[in-house]
């Protein structure tokens, strides 16, 4: 039998939490972290569902093979840029809406 998808999610307001109950029903996915800035709701999220709480998004890297990234527009740049270097990011709206986030994952493009 192959190893589970080992996905995290970066924030999990109320957009990432609903990406990691999904994640977690998913035959074949383990949601192995979470993250968020407010330490209480990482770890609230990471009992619920088994995995590790993190407050820290560089500290998936080893720990997941994708991630979804469901935290303010204006940090897909910085962040985002970081996990499509780690892993397959997943994003929580259509950067292509807007250049500026396109330019900021990509800086050459």
């Amino acid at each position: 039998m192959p190893h589970p998808l080992r996905v995290g999610v970066v924030g999990v307001g109320q957009i990432g939490s609903r990406h990691a109950q999904i994640y977690a029903g998913m035959p074949g996915v383990r949601v192995a972290a979470v993250c968020d800035l407010e330490g209480s709701r990482a770890r609230q999220w990471a009992e619920t569902l088994h995995g590790r709480a993190l407050t820290d998004y560089r500290k998936l890297a080893g720990l997941v093979d994708a991630a979804s990234l469901a935290v303010p527009t204006r940090l897909h740049g910085p962040i985002g840029r970081w996990l499509l270097a780690q892993m397959l990011g997943l994003f929580e709206q259509a950067i292509y809406q807007r250049l500026e986030c396109i330019h900021a994952l990509w800086p050459d493009s």
